[in-house]
């Protein structure tokens, strides 16, 4: 979830007010006053009603060498009703929180230890069941955010659990050949938990993340690339049934005519809706400019039915000025931040202009 520095200052400054006691005139000294860090920040939903919000910030602890991640648990009025304290080394690092009407799901990692583990929490903060994962060099927060910011994020809501993603490799190397690991967590710690990986034969650099899931089924997108620095990538579409962990169908987005990084998904009663930014088919995504965006409807067995394109410069065209390259009059180039179907197949896309793409961005507002 993506917020804004203000916001996050705000939370910051309102958790401080549970954080410490209550000042009385002339008695407050900078002593009392503590350094924390806001991480992560959601909204409690049942359906449509919000129920509450939750905090994640992280802070020095007691002990000299140690980390403190504390998850605050607030209702609509922002009353607290429960607090979930995580403490490790210097090294601990919360990666990825996810919520499913249910449960609180917290991932986190302690490269010191060469641990990764999965903590589901209840409403008020109380743990309900532990996860252990494999760790691997992936884990570590440095090679996290990257694949966060290529879209590959580690955990998922979805009906009755959530979906835990990792990136593996059999070496403590990352140039060492990738792997994926997808596991379903289920709420209820007797329930039927599973796992898939990545073949041992594979010859391709792979990974995974998350798309679509509705109570039958999940839908993960499969990365894939010759090498790990290679500038050509494909995508697939991995479905699979949600209670089992039997893999139902995969889509080969791979061996469409135009390469299509594929970024959002939605199940909807018979239809299922794929959706990202379209390239050439000679392009590269890593470098060339996406020309548009692509819709795709599959059926539930993974036939395609429809097939569709959305030129960014015939579409924003009728709306801004641009030259040969696609880019806007006063924007200049154009990145996707996020992409949402409906279930009706409209499609809302929060982009971002930036007029350099290198390592001085030059960034305007869009």
């Amino acid at each position: 979830m993506k917020n804004s520095s203000i916001l996050q200052t705000l939370f910051g400054i309102f958790l401080l007010a549970f954080l410490l006691p209550p000042a009385t005139a002339q008695k407050r000294s900078f002593g009392d006053l503590e350094t924390v860090v806001m991480t992560s920040t959601g909204i409690i939903k049942s359906g449509d009603e919000v129920k509450g919000y939750y905090f994640l910030h992280h802070r020095k602890g007691d002990k000299r060498g140690e980390m403190e991640y504390v998850l605050q648990l607030v209702d609509q009025n922002l009353e607290p009703v429960g607090k979930k304290t995580f403490k490790g080394n210097n090294s601990l690092s919360v990666t990825s929180v996810a919520y499913n009407g249910d449960l609180l799901a917290v991932r986190l990692v302690d490269p010191e230890e060469e641990k990764s583990w999965v903590q589901l929490l209840d409403g008020e903060g109380k743990s309900v069941d532990r996860t252990t994962l494999s760790y691997t060099i992936y884990d570590h927060p440095q090679y996290a955010e990257s694949m966060t910011s290529q879209g590959y994020f580690p955990l998922a809501a979805v009906p009755g659990g959530f979906m835990s993603y990792s990136t593996t490799t059999a070496k403590k190397s990352a140039m060492s050949k990738t792997g994926y690991e997808i596991r379903f967590i289920p709420n209820d710690p007797e329930g039927k938990s599973w796992k898939l990986s990545s073949n041992e034969d594979r010859e391709e650099f792979e990974a995974a993340g998350f798309l679509a899931a509705d109570e039958n089924i999940v839908l993960s997108f499969v990365g894939r690339r010759d090498g790990l620095m290679s500038r050509a990538m494909y995508f697939d579409v991995l479905a699979v049934d949600l209670q089992t962990g039997k893999e139902l169908f995969t889509y080969r987005a791979s061996e469409m005519e135009n390469t299509v990084w594929l970024t959002d998904a939605t199940v909807s009663g018979d239809r299922i809706l794929l959706g990202g930014q379209y390239f050439g088919p000679d392009d590269k995504m890593i470098k060339d400019r996406p020309q548009g965006l692509a819709l795709i409807e599959l059926d539930r067995s993974g036939k395609e039915k429809k097939e569709s394109y959305l030129s960014y410069e015939q579409s924003l065209g009728k709306h801004f000025e641009m030259d040969s390259k696609g880019r806007v009059e006063g924007i200049g180039n154009l990145m996707l931040h996020g992409l949402h179907i409906t279930p009706d197949g409209s499609v809302v896309a929060a982009m971002e202009g930036f007029t350099t793409f290198n390592k001085l961005v030059t960034i305007k507002d869009a």
